[in-house]
């Protein structure tokens, strides 16, 4: 599909390119034309003046003598011929065809052939209006350097139409590369939403299996296996709720709902619910929040942030470790620190922690719950407050998320 639509793109390059050449190659030929022609019936004009013929009052240069071939002949009215008035390049016997071919025509100026030869003629009458002078100026070198410029032209342009050939590939590359890139992250994310969607979906399938083959037993006894459903329910609840989230920010429809509000004392009721799920694994929770009474952003999303990095760290840190959450107010930002004693995140993860789906170890990462996606919604829910967002780590020491929220600045699209 891709490289159809980038030769579809380097085509019609290249036809727009053909067309502009094209024109500039015929406007050109046209006026070298047009403006030799015009330079050889001067020359004729002036030749008839210095002969005493009407000419345009502002002709006053000389014509040249030298690499310029030329004949005139001097007629009656009728067309008979009274004298040549310089050397014939031919026999006189073709004048009178010559003559008669000349006065037939409809115009006083244009172009003859004579014994396979261009000429270039011109009429003009003499001031008395009894005799016709019939100027000849051969055009044979001026059709040669057009011939000459026309092969130029054309290898010019086929040379040009070659490079530009690879060159609109090259830009089409480089045009199609982020969307190659998007779709490929498209297909990935499908794939993974639906090997996501699969797991649970068959986990709840087996189990009502096992409910249904046993229609006897009483819900009491098959406690067991409705747990695990309603626990895969949730989980699927869950995804379907992060995959609509990551959806609608992509499609720019996710909008800030924009207030002003106290940042410590929104940190301070989102880490509280989360105290007993430090506790029930024997993890010490400390905070410290400097004030930060007018902080302009969506508060839901602020929270939304700081439950995801919080509940990520307990997730990951073994029982009697400690997770510790600071706010410390600087001169232009916020600092937000989340960090742990887990057991850490290899340094070639890193990199790819923010990636949709990506988790450093999938099958404990499921089994605690984990979509895969919650670090990438705390990083859009960053970017869309004018935030950066980084991460650090050393194995078996722990894991420190460091959120950078500009104060009182944020992203004027994202806001409603």
């Amino acid at each position: 599909m891709f490289k159809r639509l980038r030769l579809k793109l380097t085509l019609i390059n290249l036809g727009v390119i053909f067309v502009f050449l094209l024109l500039f190659g015929v406007s050109t030929y046209v006026i070298v034309k047009v403006q030799m022609m015009n330079q050889t019936q001067q020359i004729l004009q002036l030749i008839s003046a210095d002969l005493g013929y009407q000419v345009p009052d502002n002709q006053n240069n000389k014509y040249p003598t030298s690499n310029f071939e030329y004949f005139i002949l001097k007629t009656d009215l009728t067309g008979n011929i009274i004298l040549s008035l310089t050397d014939l390049p031919f026999q006189p016997d073709r004048l009178p065809q010559i003559v008669n071919t000349v006065l037939t025509g409809k115009s006083l100026r244009g172009e003859i052939k004579i014994m396979n030869q261009s000429y270039i003629y011109q009429i003009t009458q003499n001031q008395s209006g009894q005799s016709l002078l019939i100027s000849f100026a051969s055009y044979d070198r001026e059709k040669s350097m057009l011939g000459f410029l026309m092969l130029t032209l054309g290898l010019a342009g086929l040379i040009y139409l070659i490079l530009a050939f690879f060159g609109g590939r090259f830009l089409a590359d480089k045009a199609m590369a982020p969307i190659q890139k998007t779709w490929r992250r498209q297909q990935e994310f499908v794939a993974d939403a639906s090997h996501e969607l699969r797991t649970p979906l068959t986990i709840i399938r087996t189990n009502l299996e096992l409910v249904q083959g046993n229609p006897q037993e009483t819900i009491e006894n098959q406690e067991k296996w409705l747990g695990y459903i309603e626990s895969e329910t949730k989980r699927m609840s869950t995804l379907v709720d992060d995959l609509l989230f990551l959806a609608r920010a992509d499609s720019d429809a996710l909008i800030l709902e924009k207030t002003t509000f106290s940042l410590d004392q929104a940190l301070r009721e989102t880490t509280a619910p989360l105290e007993s799920m430090a506790n029930k694994k024997n993890i010490a929770l400390i905070t410290s929040y400097d004030s930060i009474p007018a902080f302009a952003g969506d508060e839901n999303k602020i929270k939304q942030l700081t439950v995801i990095l919080l509940d990520n760290a307990i997730k990951h840190t073994s029982p009697g470790g400690t997770v510790s959450i600071d706010l410390r107010k600087k001169a232009s930002h916020a600092e937000l620190i989340v960090s742990d004693t887990g057991e850490g995140i290899p340094r070639e993860h890193l990199e790819k922690i923010f990636e949709r789906f990506y988790r450093v170890d999938k099958s404990r990462s499921r089994a605690q719950g984990g979509t895969g996606l919650g670090l990438s919604i705390a990083e859009w829910i960053t970017r869309s407050h004018n935030g950066t967002i980084k991460v650090s780590s050393d194995l078996s020491k722990g894991t420190i998320f460091t959120v950078d929220l500009p104060l009182n600045q944020i992203d004027k699209k994202a806001l409603q």
